[in-house]
Formats: structure tokens, sequence, C-alpha cells
């Protein structure tokens, strides 16, 4: 509770989550890059990297590289923390300009802050898959995550005050929830 891992730019809108570990890029003062944070061992660590959006992938991470402002020039592949901490991984060529990301499967999700569509592409080849339209979505996206039961969530709790949940497969409107505080990243699954 004493450390504040939220985003000090809006950009940063995306995590990871596994095994009870929480990874997201921070960029405060003395802490810059892809932080681990384990909810078991209340243990924070930081890796060095270039970061402006991480998510879990097979095991490993694939973050957003930001050299410059603007879209990620690329994205990188760590197969774990420690990799990430030796800087030792691969970068791969990323075609959408998307500084939201979420991933499940093989399936990376990505958008701009705001956006009406969302771009799918392949893991790890970065082959378009197709475009999900959101039906009547325009918004800021400050968070994403897409569930195993094809549930597409979507934070726009600023400036609407809503997460909005959308057909994974067709991007028709499901509901909107109304959060009681503050919303960031998302890492949504499936309840009891």
């Amino acid at each position: 509770p004493d450390l504040n891992l939220g985003p000090s730019d809006p950009m940063f809108c995306s995590m990871g989550w596994e095994d009870g570990n929480l990874f997201v890029c921070v960029d405060h003062p003395g802490m810059h890059g892809l932080a681990r944070y384990s909810a078991l061992d209340d243990v924070l660590s930081v890796a060095p990297v270039p970061c402006g959006g991480v998510v879990t992938w097979r095991g490993g991470l694939v973050s957003a590289q930001y050299m410059s402002w603007g879209p990620p020039d690329s994205l990188d592949h760590f197969t774990s923390f420690d990799d990430a901490l030796d800087g030792v991984g691969e970068t791969w060529p990323w075609g959408t300009p998307g500084t939201r990301m979420t991933a499940h499967g093989d399936i990376l999700y990505s958008a701009w802050h705001a956006a009406s569509e969302i771009d799918v592409q392949a893991l790890p080849t970065g082959d378009a898959v197709r475009t999900i339209h959101l039906e009547g979505y325009d918004t800021w996206i400050l968070g994403m995550s897409v569930t195993d039961d094809g549930l597409l969530v979507l934070n726009a709790t600023w400036p609407e005050g809503r997460v909005a949940i959308f057909d994974e497969a067709t991007g028709a409107w499901i509901r909107d929830v109304t959060p009681s505080g503050s919303v960031g990243p998302l890492a949504c699954f499936v309840g009891p």
C-alpha cells in the first residue's frame, strides 16, 4: 500500500499477471523500466529496459518498446523476468500503433489510447488477424483484457466512468459496469 505502481503517464495502461506476480511499466524518479511486484513475497524488482506496455505470454513477457514519442517501434520478448533483468530478449517489429495491449493465447490485442477499434495480431509473427470494430465505443482505453469465455473488457472510467464489456468475436456491446473506485490496467478472469 505504500508503493505507487500506478502509471505516471497515461500511456502506460497495460499489465501482466502470472503466478502471483504483477508486471507493469514504470517511469517514476529513480525507477524506470519493466517492474515485477510479487504479491506473495512483497518484493519489487525493476528491469531497466524500455517499456511502454507489457503483457504476459507463454510464461514470459512481451513489452512495447518506445524509443521516441509516438507509436511503439517494436515489441520485446523475454522468456522470463530474469532475462529482462539481464537485458536478454528478442526484438520483434510491430505493425500497429497501439499503446494499449493485452494477450490471450497466441493473440495480441492492441489499440491507440482512444479508439473505436482493436487490432488483433498473431504472436509471435505479428501477422494481422482482424480488426474488432467496437459497437458504440470511441473513447479512452485505460486498460484492456480478454477472458476465456470470449469477453473483451475495456476501461473507460476516464472520462466516462465505466468499464465496457464487448463480445470479443464481433465487437458487439454487451453491458457496462460502473466501478466504485479508480481502475487502471485490467486483468480479467471468469469467476465461479
